[in-house]
């Protein structure tokens, strides 16, 4: 088997995983090749004979190169959100297979949890208060949630869910949840399946997002939905919603409190000697009690070496032709 790894992490994180992740599970009969620019990767896959590629960052148009050459490749993203352009290559190639990586489900859908209890109790604001020297002065206006009752609502019912409803569940017992989906298919994380986002809203005390970005998610999360819920809690990504409707509905009370994990410019370049904030619209204005910002460290710590131990049961899976983890659905994901 032929596989190639090109991970644009920190070299010495890089080495780390792919020396116990990857090569613990190469044999000898096995091509195992570490191109370290994109120019080397575009060339080595030119051959046509790759069977496995993991990657992580990659422009569009050399992704659509190396699968010109390798039309029935499979390829390992490393992490669970796969990038709009990645699947819009791939989904040019239908005997491409593409699997993500889940394993963060867990630890992400905790501090989602830890991220509503933060909000829904006021947490931010009563240590604002306390550090100002209001010591219980405004506790009357910020009465903390009673959560026993409640409707979640999953904007999403995969790992992070899980992972979320679980601590939820145990100590909120009389919560009810309900999921969201374009079609009903029953899950054992919800009591219930709602295909019409609008009306999803309208159960939902709190909403828990967590949806990849893709071009049927994109801007999903309107300012008309967020008025007919609670609170908005999101783990997911920043482009699965309306960032003037976000901010608009917190600063005219149309939206109790937000909690984000997830922004829209993450990735624009930092300007030295100023301040780097990954939205346009000035959330960090807001009060501490509406919202809170978290800057995407739900998976921390990233990159701990169980996170990517799927690396080496897919290369196992794919070499004995069993059914491999995590496939993509490219037309449901």
């Amino acid at each position: 088997m032929k596989i190639v790894v090109y991970l644009e992490f920190r070299a010495e994180i890089r080495d780390r995983i792919t020396a116990n992740c990857i090569e613990n599970v190469v044999t000898s009969d096995d091509i195992l090749l570490k191109p370290s620019s994109s120019e080397e990767l575009i060339e080595i896959s030119s051959a046509g004979d790759i069977d496995l590629f993991i990657i992580s960052a990659i422009e569009e148009s050399h992704l659509i190169a190396i699968l010109t050459h390798n039309p029935t490749v499979t390829i390992q993203y490393p992490f669970a959100g796969v990038p709009p352009h990645v699947l819009r290559a791939v989904l040019g190639f239908p005997d491409v297979t593409l699997c993500n990586n889940h394993s963060n489900g867990l630890a992400v859908g905790r501090y989602a949890f830890s991220l509503t209890l933060a909000l829904t109790q006021h947490i931010c604001f009563f240590d604002e208060e306390v550090r100002n020297g209001n010591w219980r002065k405004n506790e009357r206006f910020h009465e903390n949630e009673v959560l026993d009752n409640v409707t979640i609502g999953l904007l999403g019912v995969g790992n992070i869910a899980r992972g979320f409803s679980v601590p939820f569940r145990t100590i909120y017992p009389g919560a009810r949840f309900i999921g969201y989906r374009r079609v009903n298919k029953p899950t054992d994380l919800c009591e219930e399946i709602v295909t019409d986002l609008e009306e999803f809203f309208d159960r939902s005390t709190i909403v828990i997002c967590s949806l990849p970005h893709t071009e049927a998610t994109e801007a999903i999360v309107t300012r008309d939905l967020l008025r007919r819920t609670s609170y908005f809690v999101n783990v997911g990504r920043g482009g699965v919603v309306d960032e003037e409707g976000l901010y608009l509905a917190l600063k005219e009370n149309e939206l109790r409190g937000a909690a984000m994990d997830v922004f829209w410019d993450e990735l624009k370049p930092r300007v030295q000697n100023e301040p780097k904030y990954p939205y346009r619209f000035p959330f960090h204005d807001l009060p501490r009690g509406k919202v809170i910002l978290s800057p995407h460290r739900a998976d921390s710590p990233t990159w701990a070496d169980d996170k990517f131990a799927q690396f080496s049961e897919n290369i196992q899976r794919l070499r004995t032709n069993q059914a491999l983890i995590n496939v993509v659905s490219k037309h449901g994901y």
